[in-house]
């Protein structure tokens, strides 16, 4: 009797235990983590003993995206870790398939642990999830928690509607009705009804210009288009480029005069953040004017963000880009001094060298060193007495070095050569010819 009461006690327990909440943690090795720009190995561990990352660059993005495959409200937990972090972490959550609410977070003052995100509604679609963008400091990563709740939805802030597709035919409003009219010309935003996109392109965290959230897209052949705003006359354009993190492959068409194209490829990350001059155009106020970005190679980013059309009496002139140097054919068809170049490798002799989110020759990583008196050295153990003219491939950009030394030791002698690496273009860059002895110590 004692055997059958305990037999059902434990049948009743068994009935009475409450389920545990469904868990998933995505962690950085998860099919559910995905980043952009650069991201370091971190010596901090995170959530029992897991591995973290850490970005310095502006920009850098993060995305958890959620492993639920059912709908359902859900509670998001971010695992932070405060030591010489992002003070102002952007947080940005997609719910409900297109529901957007955004924050910031300060990761130095939550101190380490699970933060709470909140409680949202997921419909169990792609492209929900947890996308963290740095801001400053160090920021770190380490896993998101997304735990199913029956609890209402609690949102850290109130969501943010993604804008409408603008499938409207009708010509864009007169000069005179744009909002962003002034001196400076008509400015046509990702936000104005005058920009349209196809479904492929995906509101991002980053902002462009005048703060105004940008859009991305990873397709091939997907375009955004920033209609003309110029009824009759010619106008400057202008394509505001967003040049961190971006794609290396994208294609700048403006269409004018009723029928007439221009294009114009362009690297995004090899050109600075800023303002590009098209060149000057004239527009009718036909239908179609205006400037198309296509995403024209496989690979990153490619960022929408505003178009500047400004009136005036200047003729017409496209402006073609200026054509990237190449190496002299002679140095990379080979001949026999150029085969006895045994390239042993690239040695950094001291400071320290991050990997950098701009690429080099033939989309190439690159690095960079914050650290004055920082050496790397290039070693080609030429072992031929003859002269050898040096290239370097120089990435331009405005952050870097205006008087960088680079020393070429060769025949007995150590030539000083200042480069400015923030003026001129990218690409190869001849530091001058030299006399080698060829015994394998020239560097």
């Amino acid at each position: 009797m004692k055997r059958w009461m305990s037999v059902l006690l434990c049948v009743l327990m068994l009935h009475v235990l409450p389920v545990s909440a469904a868990e998933y943690v995505v962690d950085l090795e998860s099919e559910y983590f995905s980043s952009a720009g650069n991201w370091l190995a971190s010596g901090l561990k995170g959530y029992n003993d897991s591995k973290t990352m850490y970005a310095r660059e502006e920009g850098t993005s993060a995305f958890f995206a959620s492993p639920l495959q059912k709908a359902g409200n859900v509670k998001i937990e971010f695992y932070n870790l405060s030591t010489e972090a992002d003070p102002a972490l952007k947080v940005r959550i997609t719910y409900q398939t297109d529901q957007i609410a955004e924050f910031t977070f300060n990761q130095q003052t939550a101190g380490d642990g699970w933060a709470d995100f909140g409680i949202y509604t997921f419909d169990g679609v792609k492209g929900e999830g947890v996308e963290v963008t740095r801001t400053s400091g160090n920021t770190r990563i380490n896993q998101v928690r997304f735990t199913e709740t029956t609890e209402e939805q609690n949102i850290k802030n109130e969501p943010v509607q993604n804008a409408p597709e603008d499938s409207s035919e009708q010509q864009a409003p007169p000069v005179e009705n744009m909002p962003d009219t002034n001196e400076d010309g008509i400015i046509i935003t990702t936000d104005d009804s005058a920009y349209q996109k196809n479904e492929d392109w995906v509101q991002s965290g980053l902002t462009g210009y005048g703060d105004v959230l940008s859009y991305y897209t990873t397709v091939i052949g997907a375009a955004s288009t920033f209609k003309s705003p110029i009824q009759a006359g010619n106008a400057m354009v202008e394509f505001y480029n967003m040049g961190g993190n971006s794609a290396p492959g994208a294609t700048i068409i403006v269409t004018y005069d009723a029928d007439k194209t221009f294009e114009r490829s362009i690297d995004q990350n090899k050109e600075d953040t800023g303002w590009i001059n098209l060149g000057v155009f004239n527009f009718t106020g036909a239908k179609g004017e205006g400037v198309q970005l296509v995403k024209s190679e496989a690979g990153g980013y490619t960022r929408a963000s505003a178009v500047r059309f400004t009136p005036t009496d200047a003729a017409v002139q496209p402006n073609e880009p200026e054509p990237e140097p190449t190496i002299p054919p002679e140095a990379t068809v080979g001949d026999d001094d150029v085969n006895n170049i045994r390239m042993e490798g690239y040695t950094e002799l001291s400071g320290e060298w991050i990997m950098s989110g701009l690429f080099g020759f033939r989309n190439s990583g690159t690095k960079y060193c914050g650290d004055v008196g920082g050496t790397a050295k290039w070693d080609p153990k030429i072992d031929t007495r003859n002269e050898v003219t040096i290239y370097i491939y120089k990435v331009v950009n405005s952050n870097n070095d205006t008087n960088a030394l680079y020393q070429v030791y060769h025949d007995g002698k150590v030539e000083d050569i200042r480069v400015d690496l923030t003026a001129g273009i990218t690409g190869w860059y001849a530091l001058g010819t030299f006399q080698f002895n060829g015994q394998g110590n020239e560097y």
